[in-house]
């Protein structure tokens, strides 16, 4: 069923669109927080002595994180002035924030075995840190998910890929899902379909106004976005006309 709420905002990698902050930086989670979005999305890798960094990419300055010892790359700058964030820094830093969500991406590791570890040591973190009533989970991987459910039934978990059906979903037990703008649109009875179901819908990256507004008229309950303060005006001057509205010309090009 549809929300009467308005869509809530997801900052896409913090909210780095502002001066002296980056995509994945401590300071884009600070600037999240002060604009008061629903949450802060970011990135996690583990090395191999299993210290997760927040960082997007497999590498940094060419060097695969997952085969790289943390003190190798710990003093690699990220372009604003901050060495690459630990998540414990990170976590410690959005415990500040109790009202922010903190939407953890767990990454595809190298093999199961591999992502098993990267799951207990970042719940290990979030104990430590203090974080569980923040977190949220995404992953591209199906192992990932299965395993934060299991272990945290009560977090939300959801799963980015967009290669499964929300029945499908709902029959493995997942109450969310997170998928790329461009498959919604292309299967709107998708978020039909999980909302009757029982599941709540995200979907990632939402760039464009018109595109933004089509989402939350069709009742998508979340929006990542590199442009939050738009889209955040805008899902409140949206909630009073979620009804299905005909299509709008955008010419634009998907922002992934």
């Amino acid at each position: 069923m549809k929300t009467d709420q308005p869509t809530k905002i997801i900052a896409h990698r913090g909210y780095w669109k502002t001066e002296g902050a980056v995509q994945n930086s401590i300071r884009s989670l600070q600037e999240a927080a002060r604009i008061g979005v629903y949450g802060s999305e970011f990135d996690v890798y583990m090395t191999q002595d299993e210290i997760p960094v927040v960082h997007h990419d497999p590498k940094i300055e060419k060097i695969d994180i997952q085969g790289a010892n943390y003190e190798s790359i710990r003093e690699i700058g990220i372009g604003n002035g901050e060495k690459l964030p630990t998540l414990e820094a990170y976590l410690k830093e959005g415990a500040k924030y109790p009202e922010l969500k903190l939407i953890l991406e767990l990454k595809p590791h190298h093999s199961e075995e591999t992502e098993a570890i990267a799951v207990r040591v970042v719940l290990d973190l979030i104990e430590q840190t203090g974080t569980g009533a923040q977190v949220e989970f995404i992953s591209f991987s199906m192992n990932i998910c299965r395993q934060l459910r299991r272990l945290m039934p009560d977090h939300p978990v959801a799963y980015l890929r967009g290669d499964v059906a929300p029945d499908e979903l709902a029959a493995m037990g997942f109450k969310y899902l997170d998928y790329n703008f461009v498959k919604l649109l292309w299967k709107r009875s998708w978020i039909r379909e999980a909302h009757e179901n029982g599941i709540r819908v995200n979907t990632w990256t939402v760039d464009n106004r018109v595109i933004m507004r089509k989402l939350m008229r069709e009742g998508v309950d979340y929006l990542t976005t590199n442009e939050p303060i738009e889209a955040m005006a805008l899902a409140e001057s949206t909630i009073a006309h979620r009804e299905i509205m005909p299509d709008e010309p955008d010419g634009s090009t998907p922002n992934q």
